[in-house]
């Protein structure tokens, strides 16, 4: 197995840790929307601009990923029956159906062991600015449920825990990085071991819970941590992420999460919308350059440069631009000579998951540096004129 499928299955498995009719979509307009879950995080994935934040940097229980826990743990697994499985079948069992036994042998299979496994997940995490956590296991089950199968000097009763903006990364790095996943979350229901099994995310086509633009990802749910949901969507046009982490009265309403991530997807469709300020190859400034045959150089852009806005507001931020200082001639065609930036004034929670958009300014033309002795008699009127 490669380098690249490693780190894949890890962070397929690990957004296995959360344990994770039809909805009208109606619009929601409210400034104080109020998403019934005592945690929950939105955010778009192209800019990482954050869409909505409630208590969403508090640890907590993040369940793991079987239906409802009973004292009888396999009742809510996928039997597996075989000796051996392909990587595909466990990915399958362990995102659409929730096997905790499938989450276990991909851990034992990518690190040796399910503790190896943690370890893993915990230096990887690291490296993407992930440090609220607590892991104690593959599956987010309970202690209490593993026996002596437990995380060397963790409790009786941990469980793993991670802030809702913390599992909004993980979601943002897996379908960022691995965008294929989520022609398995996509899927209503697959077979495993020659038997049907179904998603538990109810918010897919043909699924009870239906809507539109919806593609994953991770539903879960234990006693400590609540109804849970990880869900991508596409909404106006944008990629967006959500979480809701212990959805509000489960108990009368086996639904309440999907009910939950349907009013933030349909306050963010209300509310926001992509706003493309620059296109690609437009020119968008002149930059000093020293030396050359031209004083400026256009400055233009590969891509197109576009934001996400709220749909009130009439006037959208500037984009600063930023030139390489003291650029001198020769300036080549499609040189980076600076970058531009969106000043986000509309920020919500930190704003952004790392930093607002950014493009690499380039140079549109050749600029070729000035005939030698030009340069000097200019330097030397300069120097003249400043210090003399």
């Amino acid at each position: 197995m490669t380098l690249s499928k490693n780190i894949f299955l890890n962070v397929i498995l690990f957004l296995s840790i959360l344990g994770l009719g039809f909805l009208k979509t109606s619009p929601v307009f409210s400034d104080d929307f109020d998403v019934a879950a005592k945690h929950a995080f939105a955010l778009e994935s192209s800019t990482g601009k954050i869409l909505y934040a409630k208590d969403s940097n508090t640890p907590v229980a993040i369940s793991d990923y079987a239906y409802e826990l009973t004292s009888n743990w396999e009742i809510s697994n996928v039997p597996m029956t075989k000796r051996s499985y392909t990587v595909k079948e466990l990915v399958d069992a362990s995102l659409l159906a929730s096997s905790n036994s499938a989450a276990i042998a991909l851990a034992e299979h990518l690190a040796g062991s399910e503790p190896a496994f943690v370890d893993l997940i915990k230096r990887q995490l690291e490296t993407w600015g992930i440090t609220d956590t607590k892991l104690v296991n593959a599956t987010g089950l309970n202690n209490k449920y593993l026996g002596d199968h437990i995380y060397p000097n963790s409790q009786k009763d941990d469980e793993n825990m991670m802030s809702a903006k913390s599992l909004a990364k993980i979601a943002y790095h897996l379908i960022t990085d691995y965008p294929d996943v989520l022609t398995i979350t996509n899927q209503a229901g697959s077979n495993f071991d020659g038997k049907p099994i179904q998603n538990t995310n109810a918010m897919l086509t043909g699924m009870p819970r239906y809507r539109k633009g919806v593609d994953g990802l991770k539903t879960g749910s234990t006693e400590r941590a609540g109804h849970c949901f990880v869900s991508t969507a596409t909404v106006n046009n944008m990629r967006v992420i959500t979480v809701i982490l212990n959805a509000d009265n489960p108990k009368d309403n086996p639904n309440a999460r999907f009910e939950a991530t349907n009013a933030l997807l349909n306050h963010i469709e209300a509310t926001f919308e992509p706003l493309t300020l620059f296109s690609a190859g437009e020119k968008v400034g002149k930059a000093p350059v020293k030396d050359g045959e031209k004083e400026t150089a256009n400055a233009i852009l590969k891509n197109d440069f576009t934001v996400i806005t709220t749909k009130t507001l009439t006037n959208p931020a500037p984009a600063k631009l930023n030139f390489t200082a003291n650029l001198k001639a020769p300036v080549r065609a499609n040189q980076h000579i600076g970058d531009l930036t969106y000043q986000d004034i509309n920020l919500i929670d930190q704003g952004y998951l790392d930093a607002p958009p950014s493009l690499p300014l380039l140079a549109q033309d050749t600029i070729e540096t000035k005939f030698i002795l030009e340069i000097w008699w200019e330097n030397l009127v300069n120097y003249i004129n400043e210090k003399l």
